[in-house]
Order: structure tokens, then sequence, then C-alpha cells
């Protein structure tokens, strides 16, 4: 399903951004470093209060964690395609 792989993008980018370990953004997300990983590679199923708690602990709103990120993800057409 798409939210995951947008979930997936979302925590790549803030982890990326903070410039921090699979480990020290699991503790910062108070979640296990394996369910991370999970997360990260846009497997599993989180749950809503799983994606609550992340965007919560990264004082995001969730539908920035789960929301498309290009245009064409969003159904937009971009400019090319106009």
């Amino acid at each position: 399903m798409r939210l995951r792989q947008n979930l997936a993008s979302a925590l790549n980018t803030i982890k990326i951004a903070q410039g921090l370990t699979l480990t020290e953004f699991a503790d910062e997300l108070e979640i296990s470093r394996s369910h991370l990983q999970v997360y990260l590679k846009g497997d599993g199923n989180p749950t809503v209060n799983t994606i609550e708690h992340l965007a919560k602990r990264l004082n995001v709103s969730p539908i920035d964690l789960i929301a498309p990120t290009t245009p064409e993800e969003n159904g937009t057409p971009s400019v090319d395609d106009q």
C-alpha cells in the first residue's frame, strides 16, 4: 500500500536530516529498533495509534507522515503533464 511507502520516505527523510543512527532514532521515537527498521523499509502495518505516536514524538501532523510527497502521488498532474 502506498501509505507505507510514504511513511518510510518521511521517516527516512527525518532520520537523515537529524543525522541520527537507527538506534538513536528509535530511542527518540520510543519504539524498538526492529519496528523502526520495518517501517523504514515500507513494510509492516503500523496502526493509527502508532502513526499518531510517531507524529507526536516528531512534533508533526500524522498526515505529514503518510501523505504523498509529490503531486503525481497525490493525483495532481505535474507541470510537465499539463
